[in-house]
């Protein structure tokens, strides 16, 4: 792919200059979502088995506390809050695009996520962000995977699978706070060297994310969000 920039309009814009396609600046596909819906209509995202036309997010909540998940009433640039609560059962609240897998790693994808902990993961509790293949209840089955994770601390982890190389529970050195909002990033420029970024520096260098064993079809995954604990975790 080559690009070019151009003004058109009085307005600066890059295209492909073998297609002429107008592309976002650097990327011949982007996918951006601020959550910027407002906290009612489109704010209560779908169950998995009730997907809604224009509606890319689907919600899985299981227990019976229940887990809750939607739009973050006047959230500042737009927040979408996953929550579990406290009865002392397995409960699991995540949001993904219901296993439409859209994003291929091997077009040198970036991903990039804002996230903050507003309670911090205790014994029992894992969180995973990031790209996936078909959605698993038990993560560590999930095979294609690309994902920042925090199990039962605050310590922020890092893990690749490409259904051959499984890199679990990579430290990345960063434990945060329920005050941060930090900047995550994943880097597929490298299939045999996927780099992870926290705010903007690189992490967990000691270890080689090597995914180049993934197919074709399975280099293809989702976005992927997901809290869920086991019985009597808080």
């Amino acid at each position: 792919m080559s690009q070019k920039s151009r003004f058109k309009n009085h307005m600066a814009e890059a295209h492909n200059t073998a297609t002429f396609e107008t592309v976002p600046w650097g990327a011949e596909v982007s996918y951006v979502d601020h959550f910027l819906w407002g906290a009612g209509g489109l704010a209560t995202i779908p169950n998995v088995s009730s997907e809604e036309n224009g509606l890319a997010w689907t919600k899985l909540i299981v227990g019976n506390g229940p887990p809750t998940i939607g739009v973050t009433a006047d959230g500042a640039n737009g927040v979408m809050e996953l929550a579990l609560e406290s009865t002392s059962q397995a409960q699991d609240a995540m949001i993904y695009h219901s296993d439409q897998r859209g994003i291929n790693v091997k077009a040198k994808a970036q991903v990039e996520m804002r996230v903050k902990f507003s309670v911090l993961p205790t014994t029992g509790v894992a969180a995973v962000f990031g790209l996936a293949g078909d959605h698993n209840l038990d993560k560590d089955a999930v095979t294609e995977h690309a994902w920042f994770r925090a199990q039962a601390s605050a310590a922020i982890l890092a893990e690749t699978d490409d259904t051959t190389n499984d890199e679990d529970d990579v430290a990345t050195g960063v434990t945060v706070t329920n005050a941060q909002w930090k900047i995550y990033r994943i880097d597929f420029s490298t299939l045999t060297d996927v780099r992870f970024y926290i705010d903007g520096v690189a992490v967990a260098l000691a270890t080689t994310f090597d995914m180049s064993n993934l197919t074709d079809a399975e280099a293809v995954m989702q976005p992927y969000f997901s809290l869920d604990k086991a019985t009597g975790g808080g």
